[in-house]
């Protein structure tokens, strides 16, 4: 995934918190968002409009968010981690910690893995083992 990829797959999925999000993608949301935030402030001082960088921040606070949860889930981590926040220091080492982990590579609760790959005769619309008719191969019985 590229740079620019990355960025229109998170606004693109604004508040999908749903699914999973690459290190790549996540880390390359983040670089963007720290330019265009001191861009903000450079433009707030020349100016004198103090109020960019907080609209900007405001813009990108939920898509920032459902981001942080596609994360989490990428490494079959619940979003419920997120409370650890509360914590004031360690909660934050944590987070960071879990956005370095690297991606579960199969599947996993939250979606397909980066990796996986699906038996192209296998039903998908079935458990594996189950066709149609149940207990079937997914072709109809005579």
């Amino acid at each position: 995934m590229s740079f620019s990829e990355a960025i229109s797959s998170v606004f693109n999925q604004y508040l999908g918190f749903s699914g999973r999000a690459s290190r790549r993608e996540y880390w390359f949301f983040t670089l963007f968002y720290l330019l265009v935030t001191a861009a903000a402030s450079v433009i707030a001082r020349l100016t004198g409009l103090a109020v960019v960088p907080g609209l900007w921040s405001l813009a990108v606070f939920l898509p920032s968010l459902a981001l942080l949860f596609r994360r989490l889930h990428d490494s079959n981590k619940s979003a419920v981690w997120l409370l650890i926040l509360l914590l004031p220091v360690i909660g934050e080492i944590v987070i960071f910690i879990f956005t370095l982990l690297p991606s579960d590579q199969m599947d996993n609760r939250y979606g397909r893995g980066p990796y996986s790959r699906r038996n192209p005769y296998q039903n998908p619309g079935f458990p594996p083992n189950q066709g149609f008719p149940p207990g079937g191969n997914g072709f109809p019985r005579y």
